[in-house]
């Protein structure tokens, strides 16, 4: 029996939207990724209840999921969301951390389908959950234009 490779480090300055809002890796493995991104009152999104704007929520999803799928896509491929669906199960407070697990659920031929929750206090009270699906491409031949 082989040895599971390693991953290559997942490297999210390759997004300038994701490194200004401070989104970092926490952990990393083969078909998984754990993201944080910190709290800052830029975030809130509901002034008079301290609430975290739900489009921070979905960004950090979004990110996890994405990068998960394209470092589980096969070595030179690009990926690009085809769908992805974020349910609000609960408000988040915008003076907490948000952290976000994504799981790699099915590497297709063509397709990645990830899955992932965010929580704050714990994983066992998530703030929402994500389902993914990302078409493997080809990478742009050099000099193309997209």
């Amino acid at each position: 029996m082989a040895a599971e490779q390693a991953a290559p480090p997942i490297d999210l300055e390759l997004s300038p939207h994701v490194a200004a809002l401070g989104i970092e890796v926490v952990e990393q493995a083969a078909g998984r990724l754990v993201l944080r991104l910190p709290a800052g009152p830029a975030l809130i999104g509901d002034p008079d209840r301290g609430l975290l704007f739900g489009g921070a929520v979905y960004t950090l999803m979004d990110t996890a999921c994405g990068f998960l799928a394209f470092a589980s896509a096969p070595a030179g491929r690009h990926v690009a969301t085809l769908d992805l669906r974020v349910d609000y199960l609960a408000p988040a407070s915008g003076d907490r951390d948000v952290f976000a697990e994504a799981l790699t659920s099915r590497v297709a031929r063509q397709v990645v389908f990830c899955r992932a929750s965010a929580w704050q206090e714990s994983p066992a009270q998530p703030i929402a959950s994500a389902l993914g699906s990302f078409m493997i491409n080809e990478p742009p031949a050099a000099g193309a234009v997209p």
